[in-house]
């Protein structure tokens, strides 16, 4: 396991190093329709508009709570942008609301992704939801990359990607530490390409700390920005 763990570390290397974020402004087929979304984007931006996103039970509001809670209100729909593309080919357009970062030129971009919606039977649906301690980041191509946080001995990340038709992300590519026992006094490593984080369903690493960090640095390596369009340039309908 470790000799293959190492040969894979040289591979990923060799790959992050050739390929590119991908695009990061991937374009929008001119005849889909997207109109799906205007309830989600008048009900997000009612919600920041009167300060009620923290109360809400609704999916996606909390996460853009807690991504905004630092801010004047002023400054909320300046802070948020949105950005409606088909990410895995399958004829659907999904959403995008991320955190917005205004350019020299006027533009917004960035690369933190707050709520992913897609469309199943015709209706806007949430498929994950970025928080400070379970952030998901543009990595181009329809990738994401995740890092989360459990505590000092529990750490995660990887790159998830939402298959076609579906309404989940799947972790491709997903590594994470537990303890071996109640004691707490051994921190074990895994791997598995589904997401989840359950030691029982992963296979345990031989590979050092130092090891587990280098590979999290090439992953986080490949976040990139792209376009978007701030709310506070939305038109409700």
């Amino acid at each position: 396991m470790k000799n293959r763990f190492l040969t894979f570390l040289m591979i990923a290397a060799l790959i992050f190093s050739l390929v590119s974020c991908g695009s990061p402004d991937p374009g929008m087929e001119p005849d889909m329709d997207v109109s799906v979304y205007d309830s989600v984007l008048d009900k997000i931006c009612q919600a920041l508009a009167d300060g009620t996103a923290g109360d809400s039970e609704d999916e996606g509001l909390l996460a853009i709570y807690e991504g905004t809670r630092a801010l004047n209100s002023s400054d909320v729909l300046s802070a948020i942008g949105y950005r409606i593309e088909d990410i895995n080919g399958d004829g659907v357009p999904e959403l995008m609301i991320g955190l917005a970062n205004t350019l020299d030129d006027g533009k917004a971009s960035g690369s933190q992704v707050l709520v992913l919606y897609t469309v199943q039977d015709g209706e806007p649906v949430c498929v994950a939801e970025g928080f400070y301690r379970s952030m998901y980041q543009w990595a181009g191509d329809g990738n994401f990359y995740y890092c989360g946080s459990g505590g000092a001995a529990y750490h995660a990340f990887g790159m998830f990607s939402l298959p076609q038709g579906a309404a989940e992300l799947n972790g491709d590519e997903f590594y994470f530490t537990d303890v071996r026992d109640e004691s707490f006094t051994e921190i074990v490593y895994y791997y598995n390409n589904t997401g989840i984080w359950d030691s029982a369903e992963a296979e345990e690493l031989d590979v050092t700390e130092d090891e587990f960090w280098q590979l999290e640095r090439q992953f986080s390596d490949q976040i990139c920005s792209f376009e978007m369009t701030q709310l506070s340039s939305y038109d409700p309908k």
